[in-house]
Formats: C-alpha cells, structure tokens, sequence
C-alpha cells in the first residue's frame, strides 16, 4: 500500500499547491478578472474529460507505468511555466496542458493502483486512495498560501513543481 500511496500524496500536494493558488494568481500576476479566470477554469475541465476519455488509448500505446510516470515528470515544468511564464498567454496555455495531463494521469493511476493488489484489498486501498487524495491536496494548498502570503506570489508553484516531480521518482 505505501508504494502505491506515497507517490499519489505527493502528486495531490504537489497538485493541490498549485490549484489553490491559480485564480488568485492569474488576478494578481495579469490582472484578469473573475469571467476570464472562469473561462480558464472551464476550458481546463473540459480538456480533463477529453484526456480522460483518450486515456484508454493512450495507455494501450504506451503502457500504463509509462504514461503514470510521464504525465506526472511533464507536470512539474507546466507548474512552473503557469508560476514564472512571463506572459499570460503562456501561463493560460500551461494551464491547459497541465490538466491534459492530470486527466490523462489520474484515470490511469486509480486502475494501476487496484491491479497491484489482491481482490480482497481493493476496497480497503481505494479508502486509503481517497485519504491520500484529502490529505495531499489539502497539505499543498495550505502550504503553498502560507508561501504565497510570507514568501511571493510564485513560490507555491516551485514546491508544487518540486512535489510532482518527486512523485514518479
């Protein structure tokens, strides 16, 4: 269960840190206002449902473990390009690309996870699976605003991108 639930808190932290700060942070960094940030949020969600529809076959080309690992490598500098790009087009383009890859990652895991245990754990790691889930996203946003408000702006995409590219590792 550890093997399996280690990475997945550390990818929802590293995920959580950089959700919680990215409608503050596109008002603040580009002054977008509420419609713009929601049309970003919107176009985000839709592009998770169509990566998690083609997930299927994305993983019968490349391979569950390889498609795991390179959605959550990829996401690290997407994170950072959203907190340091210096242009809004880019950060509003990384936006997308990394819920492509969260919708293409998150799928994909879940089925992973449940196949490398016996029939009779499946349930007990899916309770964890969710735990993992709270705790990490929580964990992340919380310290990604207390960087936000003592360090910079910015500072909370870094450990996002920090967490996420340790969780493959």
């Amino acid at each position: 269960f550890v093997l399996l639930l280690v990475p997945d808190v550390l990818y929802t932290a590293g995920e959580g840190a950089v959700v919680a700060l990215e409608p503050l942070f596109f008002h603040l960094r580009f002054g977008l206002d509420t419609a713009l940030i929601g049309t970003v949020v919107a176009g985000s969600g839709l592009l998770i449902g169509i990566t998690s529809l083609l997930a299927p076959s994305i993983v019968r080309r490349y391979g569950k473990l390889r498609v795991i690992v390179a959605a959550q490598l990829l996401s690290a500098p997407v994170a950072l390009l959203i907190g340091y790009g210096p242009w809004i087009w880019l950060a509003a383009v990384a936006e997308l690309g990394r819920n492509l890859l969260r919708g293409a990652f998150e799928p994909v895991y879940a089925t992973f996870a449940m196949e490398r245990v016996d029939a009779r754990f499946r349930a007990r790691l899916s309770g964890f699976y969710s735990v993992t889930w709270s705790v990490g996203f929580s964990l992340g946003a919380a310290a990604s605003g207390w960087l936000e408000r003592n360090v910079n702006l910015s500072i909370g995409f870094l450990l996002g991108a920090v967490l996420l590219a340790t969780a493959p590792i």
